[in-house]
């Protein structure tokens, strides 16, 4: 196995700062950190300086190029939506194919109104099956009508194509992109760790939020197989 897949690196990117980190995969302890404070510029204007001084030394700790990088954006520039999309089930149960048919109804409309952005997030915050609340869809559960709430965060493409080409610089390619706000959602007395949070999320700690995956993953989960499918 290769040395480099067991570690993961973060690029924190906010008006304030900039943060880059490298955590262990197996056990999330941190193996590199180092931030700059940011004093009146565009955090894009420094991020290829920061990157230089510190790409090399975190190469040098890992014995191994970084290939790719999860980055964290706090900045008013995301864009949040929020969408309700129904369903009538004639008293059918409640199956995949039904909520493949909303979230894709609600993809295609939002993708029709964000124009030159590009989802980052996709949530769904409530399913309303006959009136009644549920975090998580019931099991076997028969409805005559289905509903789901769904947030998205969303960010213009073109700050996406701006931090690609910097990156590129580097041989670097964007992991993923995550709402700094999103992952603060999360943190807690016991996990207050943004880059571990951030690392959970990724992995699958939030069940209700649908994943966009590159589509030559295999064994996706069904969330995963939703986008992999209507990407």
């Amino acid at each position: 196995m290769d040395e480099y897949s067991n570690f993961e690196t973060f690029l924190y990117i906010s008006p304030e700062k900039l943060i880059i980190s490298v955590n262990k995969k197996d056990d999330l302890r941190n193996i590199y950190l180092n931030e700059l404070m940011i004093e009146g510029n565009n955090e894009t204007d420094l991020l290829y300086d920061f990157l230089d001084k510190n790409i090399y030394k975190i190469e040098k700790i890992l014995k191994n190029f970084i290939k790719t990088i999860n980055i964290i954006i706090e900045s008013d520039i995301l864009f949040p939506v929020q969408m309700s999309v129904k369903r009538s089930n004639y008293g059918e149960v409640t199956s995949e194919k039904q909520i493949i048919y909303l979230l894709n109804e609600a993809k295609n409309e939002i993708k029709r109104t964000i124009n030159n952005k590009k989802i980052i997030h996709m949530i769904i915050n409530n399913y309303l099956v006959d009136n009644q609340n549920y975090l998580t869809l019931p099991n076997n559960l028969s409805c005559k009508s289905l509903c789901l709430d769904i947030s998205f965060i969303c960010l213009p493409i073109n700050h996406i194509k701006k931090l690609e080409e910097i990156l590129k610089q580097f041989q670097i390619s964007v992991d993923h992109i995550s709402s700094a706000k999103y992952l603060k959602s999360f943190l807690n007395e016991t996990q207050n760790d943004l880059f571990k949070m951030c690392q959970y999320l990724i992995d699958g700690h939030n069940p209700n939020e649908v994943k966009i995956v590159p589509k030559i993953q295999k064994n996706l989960s069904f969330f995963e197989r939703f986008f992999n499918y209507f990407s």
